[in-house]
């Protein structure tokens, strides 16, 4: 017998390892390639983050450019500012032995400028701005090369925005829901992907008429796998390893 765990704790699962969520899966890459918004929100460890990290992958190889913001760690407008500043120059990227990547960031930003780290682990690129310039601003810069990028290169884009209740931590907040909705629903290159793992803080943002992104995309809420899929699926995982679980206990 084998003593490999069936199962991936943790890490973002292989193919083999992700188990369904093929319609979930179908409408999320129907609504980046159509230049739709969706919000995707469940309670912890239900998979939403490896969903889309799934659909990124999938248009990525369509030739998108597919950038991924986390907001778990947010307090504050600058917070929020340098997450979505650094993974959309990380998304813009094509590679860092390529001269001609500081005069690409040039072209996109105004008030953004990189910060080249040489260090034992080889080179690091971060992005840097001018703090004198408002939280306003600041996203339009993002917003504007975000739109010219696409157009440049003849691409779409897919902004994923993971654990976005967090945006309501900052004092801030309501500031920073106008700003967003008010660049987000003028991209016409760009879709939005809102992820959030705590109900009901994630639907409010987009249900409450009274928020600045109400109705700003489709809202799904992620349930369990059925059990009729989940335990067919149990069954295999033990089967890959050596191991025997019969479908009643499964």
């Amino acid at each position: 017998m084998s003593d490999i765990n069936p199962f991936n704790l943790g890490n973002a699962p292989s193919d083999e390892g992700f188990c369904n969520r093929k319609k979930e899966l179908k409408k999320l890459l129907t609504h980046a390639r159509n230049g739709a918004n969706a919000i995707l929100f469940s309670a912890r460890r239900r998979g939403e983050t490896f969903l889309v990290k799934r659909v990124m992958d999938e248009v990525s190889r369509e030739g998108y450019l597919a950038t991924y913001v986390d907001f778990l760690s947010v307090i504050s407008e600058k917070d929020v500012t340098e997450k979505s500043f650094n993974t959309v120059v990380r998304g813009v990227r094509e590679n860092i032995t390529d001269r001609s990547f500081m005069n690409k960031v040039k072209k996109l930003f105004t008030w953004i400028y990189l910060s080249i780290d040489i260090g034992p682990e080889g080179v690091s690129i971060s992005a840097k701005y001018d703090r004198s310039e408002t939280f306003g601003h600041l996203v339009d810069d993002i917003s504007l090369g975000l739109d010219k990028c696409p157009k440049n290169n003849k691409r779409r884009c897919l902004v994923v925005f993971d654990e976005f209740q967090e945006i309501t931590s900052p004092p801030e907040n309501k500031r920073v829901e106008g700003v967003l909705r008010e660049h987000i629903q003028n991209q016409a290159n760009a879709s939005f992907f809102f992820v959030g793992s705590r109900p009901p803080r994630p639907r409010s943002m987009f249900t409450d008429s009274k928020r600045a992104l109400y109705r700003l995309g489709f809202i799904y809420e992620m349930g369990n796998i059925p059990k009729d899929e989940f335990a067919p699926y149990v069954v295999e995982r033990f089967k890959k390893t050596g191991k025997e679980c019969l479908l009643e206990i499964a």
